[in-house]
């Protein structure tokens, strides 16, 4: 009295196939599950036997022994309920199933029989379109799974349901084919009520097009946190497979998924006492973070001064290799944080330092003290950094008079397709002498002097050119600021908009 199924669990963000071997042999009634099973996973126990008998079927009273492997991991969650429910009615001879091999199982029963949804749902089922399994779920996650294309599956309600259908062969399997998608076309400047900045709606244009972490500077109530929505109203529609990738994410810690798939990049907006480990992911079971779960969308902190320094500091390395590591005992996870960066700030507790001086009451030492998270380090990881004098709705500047030939999402294209290409060689005897003129006289670092050049090169992108001019190195130049001029000690006049 043996059977074997096939079920998966979850280590981060990601499902592991899991084999589930079921023996019922003569002894005292024992249900036992080895193989390195969590809490939840033991439990399952209790939940398995009420479940099957509520829905009609024998549980047998003999030693059933259930073995998880490969048993060098450990096992939580409750995907695993069915696939050893249904181990459990093979292994007795309830039921039978030409093609069980073939099927990858996912789901949590009740006590009633119902097949509940489960977290994570979406790396089960590309797991099982990866090893070109077919998949059997919940059907109340029939929406999500929809979404995944050349993925043969099928969804039920309750376990009644699911063994009726099995042992008549007559499962409804659904092929799902490709799936369009797209954005619904907005103008975030009317929308927003935004009608003037020339300099800072360029600005945005550019760090939308080249993925440039952002850094608004200004006074209160000039419009900073405006900006950030408008600059997410800019972006374009995540392909098919990012926004699966996000979704899985979205999918493992239990949040909605319905606006990703519909191909809506992520936007996070932590609020500033959040901890380092809100950030950037941990605790047991490993769980992911903000900055994961901004993954190919826009990570936006709001008063950045006012998050801690160990916040911050924790963000460095995603920022520079666009993924965490995070490591435990027994365990490493790494999770996906390709994420753009934008940031408000004021420069001073009261916020009219620099910009409005006879406003500010803020002495040098809480200046000093209220600047002091922003290290040298996340300052030098900021593409861009404008600042915004006065409110962008007040100017008498109508339109934007500086239009790009080439709109954000081709830019994009033509930048994906240049990646890995060597900057310095697009750019001609001139401009290359301006830029190292440039480096040498504002002491630029050696990762400024590339994100300076990067920047450049989105510009000539948005203008549909290969060659990167001096005009475009100048432009770059006007969106950056050095820490030094950051904290108030010099700046570039033609930032200010």
């Amino acid at each position: 009295m043996y059977a074997k199924t096939w079920g998966c669990v979850m280590l981060g963000i990601e499902a592991r196939w899991v084999e589930i071997e079921i023996d019922i042999n003569r002894g005292l009634p024992t249900f036992e599950i080895v193989g390195q099973p969590a809490a939840v996973v033991k439990e399952s126990r209790d939940r398995i036997r009420s479940a099957l008998q509520n829905s009609g079927f024998e549980f047998p009273t003999r030693r059933i022994t259930v073995n998880l492997a490969p048993a060098h991991f450990r096992k939580d969650g409750s995907l695993l309920d069915l696939p050893i429910a249904i181990g459990v009615l093979i292994a007795s001879k309830q039921l039978t199933y030409p093609k069980l091999n073939q099927i990858l199982f996912a789901g949590e029963l009740s006590l009633s029989g119902q097949i509940r949804p489960v977290p994570g749902i979406l790396a089960a089922a590309l797991l099982a379109r990866q090893n070109q399994q077919m998949f059997i779920h919940p059907a109340e996650n029939n929406g999500e799974i929809s979404s995944i294309s050349k993925l043969t599956s099928a969804g039920f309600q309750n376990l009644a349901q699911l063994v009726s259908a099995l042992l008549s062969n007559q499962v409804n399997w659904i092929i799902n084919t490709e799936i369009k998608r797209s954005l619904p076309e907005q103008d975030p400047w009317q929308h927003l009520g935004i009608v003037g900045g020339r300099v800072v709606r360029r600005c945005l244009q550019v760090a939308a097009a080249g993925r440039h972490n952002l850094a608004l500077v200004g006074p209160p109530g000039v419009g900073k946190t405006l900006l950030a929505r408008a600059l997410k109203g800019m972006l374009p529609p995540l392909p098919e497979e990012e926004s699966l990738e996000v979704a899985q994410i979205y999918s493992a810690t239990g949040l909605s998924v319905q606006k990703i798939l519909q191909g809506y990049p992520p936007v996070r907006a932590p609020h500033h006492t959040i901890t380092p480990r809100g950030l950037v992911g941990g605790g047991s079971p490993i769980r992911p973070g903000e900055v994961t779960l901004a993954h190919r969308g826009l990570l936006f902190l709001d008063e950045l001064p006012e998050f801690s320094k160990e916040s911050l500091n924790a963000i460095r390395e995603p920022l520079e290799s666009k993924s965490i590591s995070l490591h435990r005992s027994n365990q490493q996870v790494i999770f996906p944080a390709d994420v753009q960066l934008v940031a408000a700030l004021n420069l001073c507790p009261c916020g009219f330092y620099y910009f409005q001086p006879e406003r500010c009451r803020c002495s040098v030492r809480d200046i000093a003290r209220y600047l002091r998270p922003i290290s040298g380090p996340i300052a030098d990881r900021i593409d861009l950094k404008i600042g915004i004098a006065k409110p962008l709705w007040i100017e008498s500047e109508q339109g934007n008079s500086d239009q790009f030939s080439v709109g954000i999402a081709e830019a994009r294209l033509e930048i994906k397709k240049r990646r890995g290409s060597d900057l310095e060689q697009r750019l001609p005897q001139k401009g290359r002498q301006f830029l190292r003129t440039l480096a040498s006289q504002r002491q630029i670092s050696a990762r400024g002097y590339f994100k300076l050049l990067s920047v450049a090169s989105t510009i000539a992108a948005l203008e549909g050119l290969e060659i990167i001019t001096a005009g475009h190195l100048a432009e770059a130049w006007q969106y950056r600021w050095e820490l030094s001029e950051l904290t108030g000690e010099g700046g570039n006049s033609g930032v200010i908009s």
